[in-house]
């Protein structure tokens, strides 16, 4: 479905179910997507690489498996890429994303990194050379971002080697909207405006499209080729604890560093409650998808 902060006459051919809007809209999307830039993820690089370490931990089985290929996909500034290589000691390592300015941030942090072959490449996925297959690519939090979903989903299948993966460590599940805004989002959003941050907005942006329900996100990889989709759900007590604290007091560095790293660990609860919990719980998806 289509992110609720966005009002649905917004765009003007727009399909929820097929997660589609027109082509010239995509145009308008895909540039404020190559704008964006999101700098707390280069302050606390550190912190938030063990965030993802987590999520791969939750999605992929222990095994002996190489990666020697990977591709980290709609990059931003890295930290999927290195963190995951640190943990897969993968050879190769293509980061790719339309955003210069991400991608310069991208290739300072990864500067020092020897012992992998270290590629930045700025293109869209369509434009990527043809003769690149990859035993993994990996991306956090971008598929949602697609303006034709099952379009993208499929053409990322192309670079996968036979029996390759495809891990997204984070989707916005429906209720992510309520979760990741909790509490403003429950009703009293004035109230806490007036005592708190009198300035907080929600954020408005084209390039937030989609919201995913668990079964419609399986059916969508699906139809898109891959086979043994294995999803996770997580985003629970990590977000409604901590998220409220970090927007009150995000401007507070110390404060903001202590409460990602509370946050890491939270997660792993959330990991547990997953087996417990209905899914409407949790505001995110970790998936994995085969070839």
């Amino acid at each position: 479905m289509l992110n609720r902060n966005i009002p649905k006459d917004f765009f003007k051919t727009l399909n929820e179910k097929e997660y589609f809007i027109s082509e010239n809209e995509q145009n308008i999307n895909l540039e404020d997507n190559s704008h964006y830039t999101n700098y707390d993820e280069f302050i606390f690089s550190d912190i938030y690489q063990k965030y993802l370490k987590n999520r791969w931990n939750f999605i992929v089985s222990k095994n002996n498996k190489k990666y020697n290929n990977v591709m980290d996909i709609c990059c931003g500034v890295g930290n999927t890429g290195i963190a995951i290589s640190l943990e897969i000691h993968t050879k190769n390592l293509d980061f790719v994303d339309i955003s210069k300015e991400q991608l310069r941030i991208c290739k300072e942090k990864t500067k020092n990194i020897s012992d992998v072959n270290i590629n930045i490449i700025e293109k869209d996925i369509f434009l990527l050379d043809k003769n690149n297959h990859y035993e993994l690519i990996i991306g956090n939090s971008f598929i949602h971002h697609f303006p034709d979903v099952i379009k993208y989903v499929k053409k990322i299948r192309e670079f996968l080697k036979e029996d390759g993966e495809f891990i997204v460590l984070h989707e916005p599940s429906i209720t992510a909207g309520y979760i990741e805004y909790f509490p403003f989002s429950i009703g009293i959003s004035h109230i806490i405006k007036k005592l708190f941050n009198k300035n907080y907005k929600k954020p408005f942006t084209t390039t937030d499209l989609w919201n995913f329900k668990e079964k419609e996100l399986k059916k969508l990889f699906y139809k898109a080729g891959y086979s043994e989709i294995k999803i996770k759900r997580n985003g629970f007590l990590s977000v409604i604890l901590i998220n409220p604290f970090l927007i009150f007091f995000g401007k507070y560095e110390k404060i903001k560093k202590i409460l990602f790293t509370i946050k890491v660990f939270l997660e792993k609860v959330d990991n547990k409650l997953e087996k417990v919990l209905p899914s409407f719980f949790f505001c995110y998806f970790i998936i994995c998808a085969k070839k």
